[in-house]
Parts: structure tokens; sequence; C-alpha cells
């Protein structure tokens, strides 16, 4: 397997078509298969990663037996060797032997996994504790540390061949080529750039609804930072965070999500041409009320191109992401090697979980039928947009930070001349979300 991987064509699984509403189970009755039930001992009101293996690249439905409709389901993906990992919360005095059950879908079959759930602190022979952390695959690598001595003497051509982030010139961006050897300075785990299509999520372009000063403004989806300025002003964007434990609404699915990205604002005063056309990745949080005492809360990473990949690009490689987890991303332009390329036609996106010191990328995906300009760069959280375009209600991750908002221009230096727009997330009354300048800390406010 190539140590990174050009994604041209994304496809959408063959699972992927199953409705959020429940799994459409296949005609025939020999297609349903149900599983020996598993049993397992969690803490009481904590969230508990919970691991569980499918068939490779399944679209799992999480629910209570006999309920599966959208409001009390989870819809889960698995990696390409079929695991998949949720935090499952089961309330104190909930019903001793609590159920739910995984209903997963891959080649034709739908799959049934029963799964018994004991609230306690002490697990048992019978109930033993979920295993927590899904296995590496077998065909992620080991990138070994580097010296500086030792990057110093190989070029940003061979480094992109072995796997290493593009290294920033040390002169021009001092602090960026000080963050740039750190990474490299430790060893790191490569997962698989392994994508899948998600039909149920996309996001969408910022959403004005008022102006409320020409450097604050309001949007039905985005807070967070916009940066505005000249077309070809930004090739390259990074930003680190914590990714936030989120808490939901009774009976309910909620969303949230922090990314970084380029373009996406039609409304930029210093570029005319500007559209909806949108270069993102980044981690969703997401908490959906079960019933019956038990929650679920699921954490992951994606990327997108709007409109080239018109729905969330999954990454089910970066599976062990626990609330807490210090993420760095980046996305730059680049050309079909990985290199830096201000006029290529690729986006590259890396992420790093650096508690567990896992990484996905260059991920290299062609912009298609997407319209880069360069005249935007941000750093949101949003609530997503769910199938049928509509705007769910915005998971409570309580507070967020992100730190080493950063964007290079073509200059190769920061972007000084640009215009900054405080963005706060309402719906049209309520506020959602805020978020502060720098250092950006964002604040929920309400549910919808």
């Amino acid at each position: 397997m190539s140590k990174y991987q050009i994604i041209h064509n994304v496809p959408i699984a063959a699972c992927a078509a199953i409705l959020m509403s429940g799994l459409a189970v296949p005609g025939s009755a020999q297609n349903a298969v149900i599983a020996p039930e598993q049993g397992f001992t969690i803490p009481p009101n904590v969230q508990t990663p919970v691991v569980l293996q499918t068939q490779p690249d399944a679209a799992c439905d999480l629910h209570l037996p006999g309920v599966n409709d959208a409001a009390h389901t989870m819809r889960l993906y698995a990696n390409e060797e079929g695991y998949v990992r949720v935090h499952l919360t089961v309330q104190e005095g909930s019903q001793e032997g609590q159920r739910v059950q995984l209903d997963c879908a891959a080649g034709g079959t739908v799959t049934t996994y029963p799964v018994r759930l004991r609230a306690a602190v002490s697990a048992t022979a019978d109930m033993p504790a979920p295993q927590a952390y899904v296995p590496t695959p077998k065909t992620a690598r080991v990138l070994p540390a580097l010296t500086e001595e030792t990057a110093q003497q190989f070029s940003d051509r061979y480094l992109a061949s072995l796997g290493y982030p593009p290294r920033p010139d040390a002169t021009a961006s001092p602090d960026r080529y000080a963050k740039w050897l750190d990474r490299v300075s430790r060893p790191m785990t490569v997962l698989p750039p392994h994508l899948i299509s998600n039909p149920n999520i996309t996001r969408q372009p910022r959403g004005v609804e008022t102006g409320v000063e020409a450097t604050t403004e309001t949007s039905n989806n985005w807070s967070g930072l916009e940066l505005q300025f000249n077309s070809g002003s930004y090739f390259e964007i990074d930003a680190h965070w914590n990714v936030p434990s989120v808490t939901g609404e009774t009976g309910k699915a909620t969303y949230s999500t922090m990314w970084i990205g380029m373009d996406g604002d039609p409304n930029n005063p210093h570029d005319p041409k500007a559209g909806n056309d949108l270069v993102q990745e980044g981690t969703e949080q997401d908490y959906s009320d079960l019933g019956g005492g038990i929650g679920a809360a699921h954490y992951y990473a994606w990327e997108e191109i709007l409109p080239n990949q018109p729905t969330e690009q999954y990454l089910p490689g970066l599976s062990n992401i626990n609330a807490g987890d210090v993420i760095q991303a980046s996305i730059y332009i680049c050309d079909s090697d990985g290199l830096k390329d201000e006029n290529g036609i690729y986006a590259c996106f890396v992420l790093l979980d650096t508690n567990v010191a896992q990484s996905v990328g260059p991920i290299i995906v062609p912009f298609g039928d997407t319209k880069f300009h360069g005249s935007e760069a941000e750093w949101i959280m949003e609530r997503p947009t769910l199938k049928g375009g509509v705007l769910p209600n915005l998971a409570n991750y309580g507070a967020a930070l992100m730190t080493g908002a950063d964007v290079e221009n073509s200059k190769g230096v920061g972007q000084s001349s640009a215009k900054g727009v405080n963005i706060t997330m309402t719906n049209g009354k309520d506020t959602l979300s805020t978020a502060t300048n720098l250092p950006i800390v964002f604040t929920w406010h309400h549910f919808h």
C-alpha cells in the first residue's frame, strides 16, 4: 500500500445508502444474521469507550432493541478491519442488564450484535470491562523520530516520500518550523488514509443572518473566527484543539463539529468571486440519548471538499479519539506527490491525535469541480447539516479551546492585512455558540 493515497473518486460504500431512520434490511431473510450476545460492565454515569468488531467497512446503527428512530439511534462506521468504537454512558440505577444492539450492513448482509450492559464499578468474569481501544490496523506503519540534523539532510521531496508532513521554511516561518520539528522528533503511527462517505452529514458554507458591526456577525450554523482577504491569499492553515466532551438533550440526537478550513464565505467583500466552495477537516462530537438511561457519544475525524465531496468523508482509521485528546490539524494546497504548491489542484489533509501518537495523511484529494480561491481562512465550531438540509440540535460541548491557529499566504508568511470576523451561532433568537478571538475559546449556550 502507498504511504499516502490520492482520492480521485471517493466511492460511497454500498452500505451508506442505509437511512438514518434504521437499517434497510435486505429482502432475503437468510441475509440477516444475529451474533452471540456480548456483556460488559461499565462504571455508572461515566462515558466509557466500547469497541466491537463487525465486518470491514460496515455501516452500523446503535439503538435499543425495538427502537430505531433517528432521535434514538447513533450511526457508526467500521474501519477496514471491522472495528467500531463508541463511548457509552449508563445512568446509575438503570435497569440491571440493560441491552442495546448494533445492526451492521456490509456485503449485502445485515448482522445484529446484541450487547448487555451492567452499570457497576467492578467487572465480573461473565461481564468483563469492554475493550477500550481499536487495534492498530495491519496496514499502519511507524514513522521513526528524526533529529534536526537528520531532517535537514533530507530534501522536501524525500521527506514527503517517507510520509513526513511538509517542512516549513525555518527563516520565513520560524514558529511553524519549530512546531514541525517537534512533531517529527517523535515516532508516530501513520494509519491508512481510508475514507468512507457518510451520506447523512455534510458541512455547509457560512449562513450569515445579521451583521452587528464590521467585525462581528452571526450565522445559523457557524461560530468562530474567519479571516477575509483577496483571492490567492491563503494556501495552508493549521490549528490544534482539545476534543470537547459532549452531552445531549433528553430524547434527542445532538451534533457538534470543530474544524479548520479555507473559503466557503460568499459574502467576503475582498473577493467578488468568493463562493460556496469549501475545503475543511476536523473532529465531530455527537451525542444521542438512546433511551433507558443509556447515552452514546461518538468522537471521530473527517474531511470534506465542497462541492467535489458533497458529504462528510469519515476517517475510520483515526478511531481512538477520546474527549480531551489534543488534535493537530493542517490543510495545504499541494501537488499529486503531496508537496506544497500554492497553484496546485489538490488539497492535502493531515490530522494527528497526539495522545495516542496516531495520524492520518497526507490524504491527497483533487479539487475536481471545486473552485479554490484561498480568500478566507476559518477556525470553526459548527452544527453540521443532516440529510435533507436539516440543522440539528447542537451537542452540549461546554467550552472548547483551539490554539495554534495559523495560516500561510502566497509569500510564505502570515497574512496580517486580513479582516478578522468573529462569528456567533444563533437560531435567529437565541445564542447557541460563541467564540473569543485568539486564543479561540468556544462556549456552548443552547441546544437549538
